[in-house]
């Protein structure tokens, strides 16, 4: 991915918006409007610890704060979380963005505002003692996901980059929380899964765990994002920007401490503290990158954009819309970056 500079062009998504922005820069996170904006977030899957910034921040009140009254819904999928959002059921959600690529070439519109993962999440994981030496072992094999996982939506673009054929293994359909114990099981060979609960499966397995980032092959597209309705957008820009902001600070705060962040997921949630916080230290590899650092945190790379683009609708055969619109960085405030 090339470097990119604080003037890289952060999408044309509509005049209109640019305005509005304008017109609402004294609405910041720290202050909010008068009557507080009921906003309707919706995770990609159950709350992990990937989620604790979100978390932290209601705890705290920074939400509330700006004038938000945030609902944090429980997901059931990427693709269900698109769906929900484009068509306005949640103002804003999370959802991997190369699933959001692929809608907008259906017609389904979502924008991304804020890049989480600069990094693709997922890993491959299976058994050794199941004959699986490596990657290419997984042809002919039985993968466990449910119907809306990111991963099964772009699989024949993992496919391509461990080098076996698409159609080559067969799909048994699960649900999110079965997957390690299908793995256990026998009921499937291998299964597809979050970087950040990497520790459950070393847990689990020990050194019978066999895995593989994809990160590390040569498809490493933009993982999870958060993505909002065109039309929040356009309607109520300063309430975007304000939620969009209020994030950033809170994954900043959760980088420089992490312990009160993924504890407040934890009691949120009822989880161990110790496995959430688990969960977040693999987070923070999967968000380095130079545009954290230069441009803004959660910003988005154009020209690593264009790329998956291309690369996704090469290998599916179809044409994205207008790359550009896909995301936008105005609503990112500058200032806040990885350290």
């Amino acid at each position: 991915m090339m470097k990119p500079t604080s003037k890289a062009k952060t999408g044309t998504f509509a005049a209109g918006l640019a305005t509005a922005l304008f017109t609402a820069a004294t609405v910041l996170p720290t202050g909010g409007a008068s009557a507080a904006e009921k906003v309707n977030f919706v995770l990609n899957w159950v709350a992990q610890g990937d989620h604790s910034p979100y978390y932290y921040a209601k705890s705290l009140g920074w939400y509330a704060e700006a004038g938000i009254d945030l609902e944090i819904e429980s997901g059931r999928g990427t693709a269900v979380a698109i769906q929900k959002v484009a068509v306005g059921q949640n103002q804003v959600g999370i959802a991997d963005f190369t699933n959001v690529l692929q809608a907008r070439a259906k017609e389904v519109d979502v924008t991304g505002v804020m890049a989480i993962y600069s990094n693709t999440a997922f890993g491959l994981y299976w058994k050794k003692s199941a004959g699986i030496a490596s990657p290419a072992d997984l042809a002919g094999k039985k993968i466990g996901s449910p119907p809306g996982d990111a991963v099964r939506q772009i699989w024949p673009a993992i496919a391509d980059a461990i080098g076996v054929p698409a159609d080559s293994v067969t799909w048994v359909n699960i649900a999110p929380e079965a997957k390690v114990a299908s793995l256990q099981s026998g009921v499937i060979d291998f299964t597809q899964h979050m970087y950040s609960v990497h520790d459950v499966y070393e847990t689990t397995f020990g050194d019978d765990l066999g895995f593989v980032l994809l990160k590390d092959t040569k498809f490493n597209p933009y993982g999870l994002s958060i993505i909002a309705n065109p039309a929040f957008l356009k309607e109520k820009p300063e309430v975007a920007k304000a939620f969009v902001q209020v994030s950033q600070k809170a994954f900043l705060a959760c980088f420089k401490e992490p312990e009160p962040c993924t504890r407040a997921l934890a009691e949120a949630t009822s989880q161990k503290p110790e496995d959430v916080l688990k969960n977040w230290r693999r987070v923070e590899t999967l968000m380095e990158s130079d545009t954290n650092r230069t441009v803004a945190l959660g910003a988005f790379d154009p020209k690593h954009v264009e790329a998956d683009a291309k690369t996704i609708g090469s290998i599916f055969g179809i044409e994205i819309p207008t790359v550009d619109a896909s995301f936008t960085n105005d609503l990112l405030d500058p200032a806040i970056r990885l350290p």
